[in-house]
């Protein structure tokens, strides 16, 4: 038997896939809604039709059922909500982005995936640069959307595309037009390469030198989110490390120390907070979340355990997120914590499910990350870092789930489906069942 090879088609797919779902707001502000829309539909109809060309190599159990009975709690969400126009729409783009992240982790090797992975944040931290150098050096003053010269007197701050002040101190936005979601990803840059450069997978000249252009994203964009995400990964990786080194069996001390330590985080967090965040030159509500949070858990306790109905990004013509928070001319569409906004959405019981998902999915990626190395056959040698990624990644995601919602939407959606996904697809690259084809002479 011998691998399949992934075309350079289906690879570029991949690529393209993965910028789009990280840098939907670039395409949104370089065109409009429409064009992006056009984009995406062509992503999700052609995972459709690679998974119905490939239905017959489905011999894996896949797709998890945590996250089948968590989509279809929401499905059921339709007959209580209170917007179910919009609830139906929410539920299609949901599903579309699901798709997308089962073709992703389906279809290509994990190695592959990483690759594709790679390329992909390589290009928005590069483009990211680039824009705010240009922006800075060329046109000389902000812009909006379409590179419109933004109107000072009714737009605010934070709803234009680039500040352009890269060399006065200020954050960094890049082409994603948010600090906080460049910041986000750079950090995946970071792990992803360094994973690459432990492996050996990229030369260590192009693997350092990309490396430390996403350090240098990540201090530009001053989002303290992503300082608290990289060291919840620096956590993980030193656990399984710890756990790998004791091997088989010997992993209660491992385990007792992790659940000690990310109690006595919380309690830290819980109640020295806000001081914590002054410390850090922050404001102690967390730039306005506490308002945010507290007007979600008003909406929960209305409808504590069904939930309003799935809607995931807040739709601003839909009561009652209409002018529900507005902060400096800005009105937030998010809860700004994925977990309260799964439980207003879809109440006591859909948050339960939702938890169940997200633990079952860092539970396998625990056991992929600390079993011993497999082997790769054709480089004859074990991929190590590799096989932690996961972990790595739902880390990452887990600690921007505190502060943002963006775990619901887009790349953060797609990326827990990834992980989830591939945590359930055989471990080494020639066990892949997309991957095997049979030699006539064998």
């Amino acid at each position: 038997m011998q691998l399949r090879r992934i075309g350079v088609g289906e690879f570029a797919l991949a690529v393209v896939t993965l910028f789009t779902l990280l840098a939907g707001q670039f395409w949104r502000n370089l065109t409009d809604w429409t064009w992006f829309g056009v984009i995406a539909v062509a992503i999700f109809v052609t995972y459709a039709v690679l998974l119905i060309v490939h239905r017959n190599s489905f011999r894996h159990r896949g797709f998890p059922l945590t996250l089948v009975v968590f989509f279809g709690w929401a499905v059921l969400s339709l007959i209580w909500s209170q917007y179910q126009g919009t609830t139906a729409l929410a539920l299609v783009i949901l599903f579309a982005t699901t798709i997308a992240g089962f073709g992703l982790a389906y279809l290509m090797p994990w190695s592959t995936f990483v690759r594709a992975f790679s390329i992909a944040l390589r290009l928005i931290i590069g483009l990211s640069l680039f824009f705010e150098l240009y922006v800075a050096l060329v046109i000389g003053h902000p812009i909006a959307a379409n590179f419109r010269t933004p109107d000072y007197a009714h737009e605010p701050v934070e709803s234009w595309w680039c500040a352009g002040k890269i060399f006065e101190g200020a954050p960094i936005q890049g082409i994603l037009g948010n600090r906080n979601l460049l910041g986000f990803v750079a950090l995946l840059a970071i792990v992803v390469i360094s994973v690459q450069l432990a492996d050996r997978v990229v030369s260590r000249l192009w693997g350092t030198f990309w490396l430390v252009l996403a350090v240098l994203t990540t201090v530009l964009t001053q989002s303290a989110t992503v300082f608290v995400a990289m060291g919840l990964v620096l956590i993980c990786c030193l656990l399984a490390l710890w756990a790998r080194k004791r091997g088989d069996g010997r992993h209660r001390l491992v385990y007792w120390t992790a659940l000690t330590f990310f109690v006595v985080v919380a309690l830290v967090g819980v109640l020295f907070g806000p001081l914590i965040a002054q410390t850090i030159g922050r404001s102690p509500d967390f730039t306005g979340r506490f308002d945010i949070w507290n007007a979600t858990i008003a909406l929960w306790q209305q409808h504590p355990v069904l939930g309003w109905g799935w809607i995931s990004y807040w739709a601003p013509w839909v009561y009652p997120f209409q002018d529900l928070i507005v902060v400096h001319g800005v009105m937030y569409l998010q809860a700004h914590n994925a977990w309260l906004d799964v439980g207003m959405q879809l109440g006591w019981i859909g948050l339960i499910m939702f938890t169940v998902f997200v633990i079952t999915a860092v539970w396998r990626a625990w056991f992929r990350a600390v079993d011993r190395p497999r082997w790769d056959a054709r480089t004859d040698r074990p991929f190590v870092a590799l096989h932690m990624l996961p972990l790595f990644i739902l880390a990452c995601l887990i600690a921007q789930s505190l502060a943002e919602s963006r775990l619901l939407i887009e790349g953060g959606w797609a990326l827990l489906v990834i992980c989830a996904v591939a945590t359930k697809l055989p471990d080494t690259l020639n066990e892949h069942p997309r991957l095997l084809t049979v030699d006539a002479k064998a």
